[in-house]
């Protein structure tokens, strides 16, 4: 009887071992597919802030696009005034501007 209990035991053991090695097997898969992935996340998280950086940088030059185009606007509608009363002085006219638009007004 005793016999038969050891190699129960022993069978026991055998069993937990496997497992026990299928086990650590499974885990080390796991730590190593962990670390790739936490490698891409954080290549990928490198590139989103790239991607960030650049639409800001693209927003703030659209900004200053904008500006300017707010000013030439505002420049060319001033001209277009200045043509208008014969080169008479319209505020934020530049003095050069004003003289072309007097050359371009009719006489």
């Amino acid at each position: 009887r005793q016999v038969q209990q050891a190699k129960e035991v022993q069978e026991t053991i055998a069993r937990i071992s496997d497992e026990y090695d299928t086990m650590k097997r499974e885990v080390e898969t796991l730590e190593s597919q962990e670390h790739q992935v936490a490698q891409q996340a954080q290549q990928l998280q490198a590139k989103l802030d790239t991607i960030r950086q650049k639409q800001q940088d693209k927003a703030n030059e659209l900004n200053q696009i904008k500006q300017a185009m707010w000013h030439k606007e505002s420049e060319y509608m001033a001209f277009l005034e200045a043509a208008a009363r014969g080169g008479a002085a319209v505020p934020g006219l530049r003095p050069e501007v004003a003289v072309e638009a007097e050359k371009m007004s009719p006489a």
